[in-house]
């Protein structure tokens, strides 16, 4: 006779309950006396302690979860702060998922209030308009600054990715900084300005052109032609190395992800990962390199991130691990 198959509600709250007792462990507070007798009464509770300490250790957890409150720490303070200790930096960090696994609310947008004049939250795409009359569509989880003045038009992105269309000033310039370089639409020769979206893509930027000519400019001068033009149907990335090949898209599905469907085309599973993340209340996080590298291609919807990593995962010989609604990992099957 087979094993019934396991109930997913009680997997879940087994992991969840795991992911809390092991991060109230790590992060150095009193002893539970409690835990020995929980790992011995059901063998599933010592599976996903043990799983997810094993992960802890493949993953150089600390340092990742330490990272991820540096970033909370920069980015809801307003002034420099000192870099936290190890215990305290993992203090803060577990604390953030477990407050998320017992349901207190943790603030989506990070950036709102910090640098950002127009930020999104986890899963939230918004359209604004800018008073030059361009019209901008921030993705989820995403922020920038805009500086207008008498002689340009400043955007910097800071996080995530956003989609322009530029109002044409023969007079002043559209420039958006993101990473090591900028890109521009002067948008003087014609009554309808340039549209183009910009956002980072792991360490490298990319700018994907819909309508028109946009400039891209890398801050180094270490390429003998710092500046390309990307037309129409064209996406192009740069990065510390700089330029990578032009690619030929369709900017018709290159934009799909404003109306919430997210299309992938022969991409590595990091960076599918990073898309969905934006769109996910938890933490994801890949347990392998070679499991990052596995390239990927799919349509899923944004808008149901749950279903949509299950969906790609399913592709793959990756197992997928969750421990709440707040940590999910992605393991070599």
């Amino acid at each position: 006779m087979t094993d019934p198959r396991p109930d997913p509600a009680n997997t879940d709250a087994i992991e969840a309950e795991a992911l809390r007792r092991f991060l109230a462990r790590e992060a150095g507070g009193p002893a539970d006396p409690a835990l020995a007798a929980w790992l011995a009464d059901d063998p599933a509770h010592r599976r996903a302690y043990e799983a997810l300490a094993t992960a802890w250790d493949e993953l150089g957890g600390l340092e990742d979860l330490a990272a991820e409150a540096r970033r909370l720490e920069r980015a809801t303070a307003p002034s420099p702060m000192s870099r936290p200790n190890r215990r305290g930096a993992l203090a803060l960090a577990g604390g953030a998922l477990a407050a998320g696994l017992l349901g207190v609310a943790v603030a989506p947008a990070l950036l709102r209030g910090w640098r950002a004049d127009h930020a999104t939250g986890v899963g939230e795409v918004a359209t604004r308009r800018l008073a030059d009359g361009s019209v901008l569509t921030l993705d989820a989880d995403s922020a920038l600054s805009i500086n207008m003045t008498g002689d340009g038009r400043r955007v910097e992105l800071l996080r995530g990715r956003a989609w322009f269309a530029v109002a044409p000033d023969p007079d002043r310039p559209f420039v958006v900084r993101a990473g090591t370089g900028t890109t521009s639409a002067a948008g003087a020769e014609f009554s309808v300005g340039p549209e183009f979206s910009v956002s980072h893509v792991g360490a490298e930027v990319e700018v994907t052109v819909g309508a028109r000519t946009v400039a891209v400019t890398l801050d180094a001068r270490t390429e003998t032609t710092p500046t390309r033009r990307l037309s129409a149907g064209e996406r192009g990335r740069y990065g510390p190395d700089g330029f990578s090949p032009v690619a030929a898209i369709d900017p018709v599905t290159a934009q799909a992800w404003r109306t919430g469907k997210l299309v992938f085309e022969d991409r590595p599973l990091a960076e599918v990962v990073e898309e969905i993340a934006r769109y996910h209340p938890g933490r994801i996080l890949i347990t392998d390199d070679a499991v990052a590298g596995r390239r990927v291609s799919g349509v899923v919807d944004g808008r149901d991130p749950d279903r949509a990593l299950r969906a790609i995962v399913g592709t793959l010989p990756v197992r997928l691990q969750s421990f709440g609604p707040y940590l999910t990992l992605l393991h070599r099957a």
